[in-house]
Formats: C-alpha cells, structure tokens, sequence
C-alpha cells in the first residue's frame, strides 16, 4: 500500500501482531483488535543506512565525509572533525570488496582522526586508531609518528 501527502488511512491490527491475549490493561482488553486512523503529512528525505548501500555508494560517502571532516578540521572543530571521520571510517569499513584504494582512504582516515584526538589530548583513541592504521598498511609514516605524539 502506498499514500500520497494528506491522504488518510485505516489501520487495523489483529490481536496477535498488537497486545494479544493480554491486551494492555485498562484500556485495551485482551484479544483486542485495534483500528487506526493516520493522514500521511510529511515525506522527510532520508540518507539511506550504510548497510543499504553498493560499495561505490559506501566508497563515496565516505570520502564525502572525510571532506567534510577536513573542513571542521581546518575550523579547528577537532571533536566534530572527529565524528565526521568516524562515521566515514564506518562507511569504509561496510565496503564488501576491499581494494587498494578503499586501504587508503581507510588510513588516511584513521590518520586524520588521529590528528584531531592529538589535538583533544585522547591519547589513548590515536593510539587505537594509528595501530589500525598501520595493521593496514605498516608503512603508513604519519600514523607512526602520530602514535609516538600520542605516546
């Protein structure tokens, strides 16, 4: 079933998908079959979750979010840079098929997440963050010296 702005509906919920037997004492007695009336006022636009996505949908929400990190960052808004690369780093790491390039972008990531904890003095989350970097590529010189700030 599908409605349109302002259009109205009946619901009617069987006993056994509502309260069942025991209803939901004192105003829905048990084996109750409820009846709704709703009006659809409003669509909201809504991100799709990241398990929705194809990984070049991941792949590129990701990157989107790392730019958006990098703008905080420069704002020097290190806690909401912070956010904005760990929900990119999410994105990253929901990519079914891992390639060179999603690594990358995964340490850079992790890097610049570093960066940002350095900043806020949560040593512990940089040094968290540079060790997965460096699980991923063990040559990644930022997140080494970044962990040995941070240590």
């Amino acid at each position: 079933m599908s409605m349109k702005l302002s259009e109205r509906a009946e619901l009617t919920i069987k006993s056994e998908y509502a309260y069942g037997p025991m209803g939901s004492p004192p105003k829905i007695p048990g084996g109750a079959t409820l009846v709704f009336e709703v009006e659809l006022i409003q669509i909201a636009d809504r991100r799709p979750t990241r398990w929705m996505m194809d990984d070049v949908a991941l792949i590129r929400t990701a990157t989107h979010l790392k730019d958006l990190g990098n703008i905080k960052f420069k704002e020097r808004a290190f806690k909401i840079a912070e956010g904005q690369y760990r929900d990119a780093l999410s994105h990253a790491e929901t990519v079914k098929n891992s390639t060179n390039e999603l690594n990358k972008l995964k340490v850079t990531i992790l890097q610049n997440m570093s960066v940002c904890t350095n900043n806020t003095e949560d040593y512990k989350d940089t040094v968290r963050s540079c060790t997965k970097a460096l699980s991923i590529d063990p040559s990644a010189a930022k997140a080494l010296y970044l962990r040995s700030v941070a240590k």
